[in-house]
């Protein structure tokens, strides 16, 4: 798993969502390493995954993971922000290993299993990414997740470069790992440290209902709403999203 280094001070960790890497982070990274050391993760990218040899995909395992990580760099506590699967990746986290959380981000994400509709969803774009490749599923996805289309038309063309690195098979088996998740809502009730919601006001894949209603299950919620955002609120208001970041950082350490 490749990540990469900036700052210096308590470690903040940042996990992308679906089809993307690092990059996605790169405004709010550049505020955080003033006063933290950023690891920003990639997420395997272009693997080709086969239960009988590798196991089963899972968000633990991308946990376990990101733990090697955190043990290679000798941090024994973090900070841990994820954007939408990437929020699903810090919920399994925070499950596998709470004592090495200071604090918890959901940016964009989700703390529920994923419904039956939800699983029907992902069914029809594992079928449509099978039949017709990566490029026209990702053309026609990546629009959706913006509020202010005409504005993000060189971000999603970003996005798409970003996009090329992955497989068809790492993107299915994402998708098998979402369906296939843990409800989270037990976790972030007996979750013993802060967590930070940041909700998109017009975001079509976690809606706004849902997204505020789940932050207020924590013991200690910091909510904030991109009100000029959808799904990708760190590229639609990238410096308020960064400074939301640090102030959260901040305030809980």
């Amino acid at each position: 798993m490749h990540y990469t280094i900036s700052g210096n001070g308590t470690a903040v960790v940042l996990i992308h969502g679906f089809a993307e890497d690092h990059s996605i982070f790169c405004v709010q990274t550049e505020l955080l390493q003033k006063k933290f050391k950023v690891l920003a993760v990639d997420l395997p990218s272009n693997i080709a995954f086969d239960p009988l040899t590798c196991g089963d995909l899972s968000m633990e395992s991308f946990g376990v993971s990101i733990n090697k990580i955190l043990l290679k760099e000798n941090i024994e506590k973090c900070i841990m922000i994820g954007h939408s699967m990437g929020g699903y990746v810090a919920l399994a986290f925070a499950g596998l290993f709470p004592k090495k959380l200071i604090g918890l981000g959901l940016m964009h994400s989700n703390i529920y299993k994923d419904d039956e509709a939800k699983i029907a969803t992902r069914k029809k774009a594992i079928t449509l990414m099978e039949k017709t490749g990566l490029a026209p599923f990702l053309k026609a996805t990546f629009p959706g997740l913006f509020y202010n289309l005409a504005a993000a038309e060189p971000k999603i063309a970003q996005l798409l470069l970003v996009a090329k690195k992955f497989n068809v098979s790492t993107l299915v088996g994402y998708y098998k790992a979402m369906m296939q998740r843990k409800d989270s809502t037990t976790l972030i009730q007996n979750l013993s440290v802060p967590v930070l919601f940041i909700i998109g006001k017009h975001d079509k894949i976690i809606p706004f209902k849902i997204a505020l209603g789940q932050s207020h299950l924590a013991p200690l919620s910091y909510v904030y709403i991109l009100r000029s955002s959808a799904h990708m609120g760190m590229l639609e208001e990238g410096e308020k999203a960064a400074f939301i970041l640090q102030n959260f950082c901040l305030t809980i350490m």
